[in-house]
Parts: structure tokens; sequence; C-alpha cells
């Protein structure tokens, strides 16, 4: 199959993988915030405990299902992209396979639910302190994406007992900077163009989109037959994190060909690319 007649967007690849950077570097500035239940102050430690496993393995979720196109389960047809499969949201002039809101917010609930208790570690560091944790059901998650940001609530009816005093507590929540609708609607808006324009490339379309929202464009050959639409989100921020530090998180998130990290002694280039930016070699530069 041509190129020309098989153009596999991956726009929101690209997107949701450097704003789960993002999120990376906010994490520290954030609080959890929703619901707010108050409980009795000797349990407050173990509820605390749990948002923040709620926070971490919800910003996790994100992180997998961005990098999976926002699905869980990966429909057909998809390829491999960054060791992980991708579907395509454009193949043979048709739009397909873009994820709504509700369908990404489900994934994410899906991820949450299967490995937040890997987090929570059947409450080992509590037992040290005299704590009795019975969980009385499976943990129930919903997800709600929200303008620049996502909420997680969750319903985990947990019996607590120490010194003889019994408590019970069921509602936690969490929440976290990152514009998944942002990049949704990015998404739809080239794919729209796309189906009435299917044997071409809309690089001014691409451009408008990248000034529109800030975001870095990048197109690069998946494979023999496909294209891959990559945009990086454009906007600064300050972070507390050491680069390198940053750079290791990068590339756990986003294992590439093509990585490099650079510390000239005033400043820091870090990053990640499918394709060589630059080569010197032999006295030759190719870029």
């Amino acid at each position: 199959m041509s190129k020309k007649s098989q153009i596999s967007v991956f726009i929101l690849i690209g997107i949701v993988v450097l704003i789960i950077v993002g999120v990376f570097l906010y994490q520290r500035q954030l609080a959890v915030k929703v619901p707010e239940v108050a409980v009795p102050a000797d349990v407050a430690p173990i509820q605390l405990f749990v948002e923040e496993c709620l926070h971490k393995t919800g910003q996790d979720g994100i992180r997998y299902v961005g990098l999976r196109g926002g699905y869980y389960d990966v429909p057909e047809p998809n390829i491999e992209l960054y060791l992980n499969d991708v579907p395509y949201y454009y193949f043979s002039e048709n739009a397909i396979n873009l994820p709504t809101n509700m369908t990404f917010a489900a994934s994410v609930s899906k991820y949450v639910s299967l490995n937040i208790k890997k987090c929570l570690g059947d409450f080992e560091a509590f037992k040290k302190e005299g704590y009795l944790v019975k969980e009385q059901s499976t943990p129930e998650i919903e997800t709600s994406i929200l303008q620049n940001k996502v909420v997680f609530y969750m319903i985990y009816p947990l019996g607590i007992e120490k010194a003889g005093t019994k408590t019970a507590i069921s509602q936690f929540g969490a929440e976290t900077v990152v514009d998944i609708i942002s990049a949704l609607n990015s998404a739809q808006s080239y794919l729209s163009s796309q189906k009435n324009h299917p044997n071409a490339l809309l690089i001014t379309d691409l451009a408008f989109l990248s000034k529109e929202n800030s975001y870095s464009g990048e197109v690069a050959e998946v494979g023999n037959s496909s294209i891959g639409i990559m945009w990086s989100d454009n906007r600064s921020m300050e972070f507390e994190k050491e680069p390198f530090d940053v750079y290791n998180k990068l590339r756990q998130l986003n294992p590439s060909p093509y990585m490099f990290y650079i510390n000239t002694g005033g400043n820091i280039l870090l990053g990640a690319s499918p394709e060589m930016s630059l080569r010197v070699q032999g006295g030759t530069e190719k870029t």
C-alpha cells in the first residue's frame, strides 16, 4: 500500500507523552483535593497514603494509556511504536479509532483498578504501627477528564483497627494537571481536514494547530508505509527536579532510538526523538 493511501496519524502520542512529562515536573506542587472527606485523626495517615497511591497510579495510568493512543485495550488496526501497540487514527482514507474523553477516562480507570494495590502494598507500613487494615471490597475507580486536569475518585471500603478502636473509610480522591481535552480536540481537528484531503499531508493545518496550542510538531516515517505525526508541548515551566532525573524519567516514559543529555556547564539540553537529530563523524555533520 502506498504512503498516499495509508497515513497513520499518531497525533495524540506525541502530545500526551510530553504533557505527561509536564505532570511529572508538576507533581511535587500538587495537593490531593477531591473529595474532601473528614476522617478521625488516627486514620488520617491511611487516608493520605491511599490518596497518594491513587494520585501516583492515576498518573501512571495516564502515561500508560497515552502511550497507547488513548486506550488500555488497543483496537485494530494498530502498529508498534516505541515498544507499544498504537492504533491508527487514519487508515485507508478513513478516520478511525480516535478515543473520546469517556474512552480515555475508562481506560485510565481500568489501569488504576488493576494496579493500585501494587502501590498500597497490603498496608505493610501501617502494620508496623499497630494498624490492622482490612479490605471489605475491591476498589471502584471513576476518572473524570476536565479542562486542564484529570480527577480520580475511588470507592474502596476499608476497615481499620488500632488498639481496640475500629474505623471505616471508603472515599478517596486525587487530581492532576494535564490537558487531555486539548490533545483530543487537536487530533480531531486535524483528522477532519485529513479526511477531506486523503492523499495529502496537511502541513498548513499542522502548523496552525501547533501555533494555536503552543506545540512543536514532528513528522516521521513509521515502518514502510505509514506516517507518524507527533506534537510536543512547547510551553515552559519551572520545576524542582534535577535535570538528569527528568532525563531518566523521559527514558522510562518514552524510550526512543535517539536520546540525548548534553551539559555544557551553563545550559542543559535533553530530549528524545524517533529520528537522528545530528551526527558528527569524521569532521562531517549530518542532520
